[in-house]
């Protein structure tokens, strides 16, 4: 009973990881085998997979990935056998992201890829990354009214909001190339990207095949430093259509 009022106790402090080991062992027979420091080295472990856990789930509450529970055995045979399934599992490690390196998804069937690359982008935050997701009319218009508001972009709640995507470790982009960009867009995402070099990945959906990407964000000086931000170190998958190929 004493036991149990100690793990309450514990569980009121939120050291639940520590509070589900010494619950677990209390009707162990080996209890009082293992030596106090092995049981404090397992408490500490548990405690820390237990807030590694609990980081992981606020990191995907905030990541607000949109179909972060799909799975790639659920995807449409038609999309699995275009995929390179080692090096897409390769992908799901992560490394790319300690490397600076972005993942570039396209296609016409949009929802698919897309659920592609929520399936590498809850890979990254169930590996602790830290990631936001938009789609980028949604990013640059946050960006234009935060602007406005602060009538600067010296203002603190758009320097705060473009250091919040600077430090991310990665940078869920859906949409590229669904709409024609103005000229402050252009300089808007050229900033987004240039903040963010060397500091994380990115994982990039749209419609358009990587060929036609230099054609679709045209000749303005930020296009070109865009179009290397995105595609200078990056994997790809093509999903083929004949809208396209």
């Amino acid at each position: 009973m004493k036991a149990k009022k100690y793990i309450e106790q514990l569980q009121l402090l939120k050291l639940d990881g520590i509070a589900e080991y010494f619950s677990s062992q209390e009707s162990s027979s080996s209890l009082a085998k293992v030596s106090i420091q092995t049981h404090m080295k397992r408490a500490i472990e548990a405690q820390i997979q237990a807030n590694t856990q609990k980081s992981i789930v606020r990191k995907l509450k905030i990541a607000n990935i949109p179909y972060k529970n799909t799975l790639f055995d659920e995807l449409p045979l038609s999309v699995k056998r275009q995929i390179d399934l080692i090096e897409f599992n390769r992908l799901k490690e992560c490394d790319w992201v300690d490397s600076n390196k972005n993942i570039i998804f396209s296609g016409y069937e949009e929802r698919e890829i897309c659920k592609l690359a929520s399936i590498i982008a809850t890979s990254s935050v169930e590996a602790n990354k830290s990631l936001l997701s938009f789609e980028l009319s949604e990013l640059l218009y946050k960006i234009k009214v935060l602007k406005q508001s602060g009538c600067t972009v010296n203002s603190s709640q758009y320097l705060k909001f473009m250091n919040l995507l600077a430090k991310q470790d990665v940078l869920f982009l859906r949409g590229i190339g669904h709409h024609s960009l103005t000229l402050e867009q252009y300089e808007d995402l050229d900033n987004v990207l240039r903040l963010r070099e060397k500091k994380g990945g990115m994982i990039v959906t749209s419609p358009h095949p990587l060929k036609k990407w230099k054609s679709f964000f045209g000749e303005l000086p930020s296009s070109y430093s865009i179009v290397a931000a995105f595609m200078g170190n990056s994997y790809s998958f093509h999903l083929k259509s004949s809208s396209f190929d």
